[in-house]
């Protein structure tokens, strides 16, 4: 790694300066290494300039949340020299992204409901609208009814499914539900909505997993600074940080 290298020169800079400075040596000797100090001074500068300016390129194929932007601020205060530039999730190459976390889908209401049918509570006359991301922009409206589907209770509720392309929990009214991520879940005020009262998980095996993907531009596992940035992705820190805001992590 680089902080290796600079470790060396710096010893080595200073081992030359301490023989160039020995009367014991000749005068040519003693110039020789003094040169060979200064060559290696401007080496040990340049290289130090080169670490203070590394940057790691990333995308997340998700948009930018709450986790993600948790995880580069406690990145960042672990390797304050590194600077890390989040790009674009149109600059994402599929073929080289990897899964770092999964979300999972939750049924949830503004008021205390009986859950013992889970899903099967869509089809009840008591619930007169179920929200749902829109499917055409949104997996996680794909998989709301993908999950409904298996559940078989989609054809008998669909006539109650309003596809939104965002909303707040807050507004729904009492014969209203949605159908959400669990990270969404927990932006909100944990000590307010409780599990299996305000909502329940829908059961992971019913939709297709809803990764969360990112990507290291230009990683390889020889250049110190991206290798960083992964081994912190999978690190307990981060994983911690990841199932603090309603993640599940990948065993």
């Amino acid at each position: 790694m680089l902080k290796n290298v600079l470790d060396f020169l710096q010893n080595s800079y200073f081992r030359l300066l301490r023989f160039a400075r020995n009367d014991g040596h000749c005068e040519e000797e003693r110039r020789s290494n003094l040169n060979s100090a200064r060559t290696l001074l401007i080496v040990f500068l340049l290289a130090c300039g080169t670490l203070l300016s590394a940057e790691v390129q990333i995308a997340f194929l998700q948009s930018e949340n709450y986790a993600t932007k948790e995880l580069l601020a406690q990145f960042v205060s672990q390797y304050p020299a590194i600077k890390v530039k989040v790009l674009d999730k149109s600059s994402l190459n599929a073929d080289k992204s990897f899964v770092y976390a999964l979300d999972e889908l939750v049924l949830f209401s503004n008021y205390k409901r009986d859950y013992n049918n889970g899903v099967k509570l869509l089809k009840e006359n008591e619930i007169g609208t179920i929200f749902i991301l829109n499917p055409n922009t949104s997996l996680y409206g794909t998989s709301a009814i993908e999950a409904m589907k298996k559940e078989k209770v989609y054809e008998n509720a669909k006539q109650k499914v309003v596809y939104v392309d965002a909303f707040s929990l807050e507004n729904l009214k009492e014969n209203e539900v949605a159908i959400i991520a669990r990270s969404l879940l927990y932006k909100q005020d944990r000590t307010k909505f409780k599990k299996n009262i305000h909502w329940i998980e829908i059961c992971s095996k019913l939709y297709t997993p809803i990764n969360q993907s990112m990507m290291i531009a230009g990683y390889d596992e020889n250049k110190s600074d991206a290798k960083l940035f992964y081994d912190f992705i999978f690190s307990e820190r981060a994983q911690n940080i990841l199932k603090d805001f309603g993640y599940s992590i990948e065993e």
